[in-house]
């Protein structure tokens, strides 16, 4: 079942090593808000997020990668921490609106582990709604003890991408709600822009 926060999952098939280095190169004629390898997969997925925001994991059937190590937070790495966060937000509201409360209670688990924790989140967050609190004030901390301003992402501003408010879901726990009472225009049913 499709909800309005559900992904597009793309399966290439061709030469595993050009598909590597060809993929990215691709995807930035969109001029995507956030875009990287997969850190947790050995499978060799390609998370996009677009304007709207659309998210959309293309798979280089065949290819594989090493599954990385946590987050280390630093200067440079900020922006994809961002963006690799609001990614997964995207996918775990998906699931959160089909009702898979586990899968998305291991998920924060892991999203702990990976990425809130190195930013100093001392524990896992219980719902989405938590881990966006938490990330946020985590990372307003990194910006300040880095000196590091991060750019604002097409998103809307990163903080009104909690995006559904949870009458909406129908899920008290685990639904993301609009901050600012703005609301984002998701399409589930629009074909990618890919």
């Amino acid at each position: 079942m499709a909800t309005e926060l559900s992904d597009w999952d793309i399966y290439l098939e061709g030469d595993p090593a050009g598909m590597l280095e060809e993929i990215p190169r691709l995807v930035a004629s969109f001029r995507p808000l956030a875009a990287f390898w997969e850190p947790l997969s050995t499978e060799a997925g390609y998370m996009v997020v677009l304007d709207g925001p659309t998210k959309v994991d293309i798979f280089a059937l065949g290819a594989t990668r090493r599954i990385q190590p946590p987050w280390v937070l630093r200067a440079d790495t900020l922006a994809s921490i961002d963006g690799h966060f609001w990614d997964w937000t995207l996918w775990l509201g998906g699931k959160a609106l089909r009702g898979q409360r586990q899968l998305v209670s291991d998920e924060l688990a892991k999203m702990h582990e990976f990425l809130l924790a190195p930013l100093g989140v001392a524990s896992a967050p219980a719902s989405l709604d938590e881990a966006v609190a938490s990330y946020l004030r985590a990372r307003a901390q990194a910006i300040d003890a880095l000196g590091r301003e991060l750019e604002r992402h097409a998103f809307g501003g990163e903080e009104r991408l909690v995006l559904l408010h949870e009458r909406r879901a129908g899920l008290r726990e685990d639904a993301l709600k609009v901050r600012h009472r703005e609301r984002l225009q998701l399409h589930a049913n629009r074909k990618t822009p890919l």
